[in-house]
Parts: C-alpha cells; sequence; structure tokens
C-alpha cells in the first residue's frame, strides 16, 4: 500500500467530541498558572506580568470554547460570517500560544533571583 507524497489526513474523520476538549484544557491550563499570583517574583512589575498574562491565558480560551459549544462553526459554515468567526478563533490561538511563551520566558527569568535556601543541598 502507497500513500501519497502530500496526504493529509481529513478533518471529517476526526471525533467531533475532541473539539471542545482543547478549549477547555487550554482554561484549566490558565487556571493553574493563576496559583503563581502567590508566589514571590524579583519585582513587582514581574509579579503584574505575571497576573496578566495568567488571566490572559485563563480568558483567551473563552471565545473558542463558546464558539464550538454554541456550534456556531458548523451552523454558519456557508455564510459570510465563517470568515469572521474563524478570524476570531486564529486570533485566539495565537495570543494564547504568545502569552504562554511569554509566560515561560518569565519563568526563566525569574530564576535569576532565587533565594539563598534554594541552593541549599538536601541532604
Amino acid at each position: 500500500m502507497r500513500v501519497p507524497s502530500f496526504y493529509a489526513l481529513s478533518t471529517y474523520s476526526l471525533d467531533k467530541n475532541t473539539h471542545p476538549l482543547s478549549p477547555v484544557l487550554g482554561t484549566v491550563f490558565g487556571a493553574i498558572h493563576c496559583v503563581g499570583w502567590f508566589y514571590t517574583f524579583p519585582t513587582y512589575t514581574e509579579a503584574r506580568f505575571w497576573c496578566v498574562c495568567s488571566l490572559t491565558l485563563l480568558v483567551t480560551t473563552v471565545p473558542a470554547l463558546c464558539s464550538i459549544l454554541v456550534g456556531i462553526l458548523s451552523a454558519c459554515e456557508d455564510t459570510d460570517d465563517y470568515g469572521l468567526y474563524m478570524a476570531l478563533i486564529i486570533a485566539t490561538i495565537t495570543v494564547y500560544f504568545l502569552v504562554r511563551l511569554a509566560l515561560l520566558v518569565e519563568a526563566v527569568i525569574s530564576l535569576r533571583a532565587l533565594p539563598t535556601k534554594a541552593c541549599a543541598n538536601v541532604e
């Protein structure tokens, strides 16, 4: 059996129950990052930056979740609003990943000011 060089899996064959799961997991991921609000950061600005980014992670998945659960994309696939909804979801995904990248950079930058007990040997 030979597979064509530019073969792509048809999206129609995917299970429709997995699509709402992605925004839900993204929301849970954002909620977990909200726990970091109570951590100590080297500066006040970095602490506020963490709060804004974690809240953005939590909020950006809501439009995608609502549009999928309500079925907007499947209901208006043939209408003029389809492009608007797709643009909304693409913008949401872009913002979500940029904020995740910013949180990763902030976590690495925060390693520069570890407390002295963090370097102690564990016995």
